[in-house]
């Protein structure tokens, strides 16, 4: 079956089951509700998650290519999907404008678990609840919910969201739609930083808000022999080497590792205890992490897990910050930044970076 048929066949059966009920239902003390699954479909870039059940989690992103033959090809699969970004935003009526509400790199989420191939359609999961709670459709009626892609180029005939969709029963509706939501959220910024041709990374982060970790993303993650996060040119928040990687840091795949800045946090959980030892990049100007590496690298890519207030009431939803989510990209140019050797150690720094002091921080 296809995906665009799950939801088309399933939908009235829910809304006729959340109407048939009695004293049994009382009896053994359930909440009246329906769920399945239900398929949204891509206009240009933008998924609109249309108001077609009350409760809705997002669960995949599945992509049809126009082209079958390339399903056979994992380097071109990766090379298509390795560029796409995808946000997910509420549109305020009033202005026609986009709310971010979380964004993340496509190649993340791979990370995170990779893509599934189930007749001719590519499936990735979007791991919503690491970010965000349920969406609460029924009480979203005045700001419509999306998500748009970037950097997908032409090469899909469609892309849809496969989303768990939960039906309530007319009491139950009324007490959800009325409710006052209010959760902590998750986000990512990210940095992807080209043409490195060395062992060492010395790199000024670029990033705001609360941030829990941050997510090293290269060829080989066992590579890493140390890391070193300096706050305000001389203060190390993280110094760990090749022991306290291993035994504080949490090697996500053989490409992405997360470096929490609290080891006795979870990075997936998003409560208030999670941010216990938390680091406000909004509030310092110059944090410089540095990584060394066994081995030369090309290209590696720094995310930031930040949270956020969410709040959605009377129809609306608003964040408590608003971030520019810029996701950087940095392009080195390798003959520019071999004029920029440390007289002393003889490491590469960034083009057009100032050397600081004799402990490798260098500071723009």
């Amino acid at each position: 079956m296809r995906t665009d048929e799950i939801g088309n066949r399933t939908m009235q059966g829910c809304l006729f089951q959340t109407n048939k009920i009695g004293n049994e239902n009382h009896i053994v003390n359930r909440k009246n509700i329906a769920t399945t699954y239900v398929v949204f479909k891509n206009n240009g870039n933008r998924i609109t998650l249309q108001r077609e059940c009350d409760i809705l989690e997002p669960k995949y992103l599945v992509f049809r290519f126009k082209d079958s033959n390339i399903l056979n090809n994992v380097a071109s699969i990766n090379e298509i999907l390795d560029g796409i970004i995808i946000s997910y935003c509420a549109t305020d009526t009033n202005n026609n404008e986009d709310i971010q509400i979380y964004t993340v790199k496509l190649r993340f989420l791979l990370n995170l678990e990779n893509y599934e191939i189930i007749d001719d359609e590519l499936y990735v999961n979007l791991h919503f609840t690491t970010f965000l709670d349920e969406i609460n459709l029924i009480g979203l009626r005045l700001m419509p919910v999306s998500y748009v892609l970037r950097g997908t180029n032409d090469v899909f005939s469609s892309i849809s969201i496969l989303a768990k969709a939960t039906f309530l029963d007319n009491q139950e509706r009324i007490n959800v739609a009325r409710s006052l939501i209010t959760f902590i959220m998750q986000s990512t910024y990210s940095m992807e930083i080209n043409n490195i041709n060395t062992n060492i990374l010395v790199q000024k982060l670029k990033f705001l808000g609360i941030s829990k970790g941050l997510f090293i993303e290269c060829d080989n993650v066992s590579n890493i022999s140390n890391i070193t996060l300096t706050l305000d040119n001389k203060y190390d928040r993280i110094f760990y080497n090749k022991f306290l990687i291993k035994k504080l840091c949490i090697k996500i795949t053989d490409k992405l590792l997360y470096v929490p800045l609290n080891p006795e946090t979870n990075w997936k959980e998003r409560t208030k205890e999670s941010f216990d030892g938390a680091i406000n990049f909004s509030r310092i100007e110059n944090v410089i992490l540095r990584i060394d590496f066994n081995d030369v690298v090309s290209r590696v890519t720094l995310y930031s897990l930040y949270g956020n207030g969410y709040r959605q009431n009377q129809g609306f939803l608003n964040l408590e910050y608003i971030h520019d989510v810029t996701q950087f990209i940095i392009n080195n140019n390798p003959e520019e930044n071999n004029k920029n050797v440390c007289p002393t150690c003889k490491n590469i720094w960034p083009n057009n970076e100032e050397y600081v002091d004799l402990t490798f921080v260098h500071l723009k």
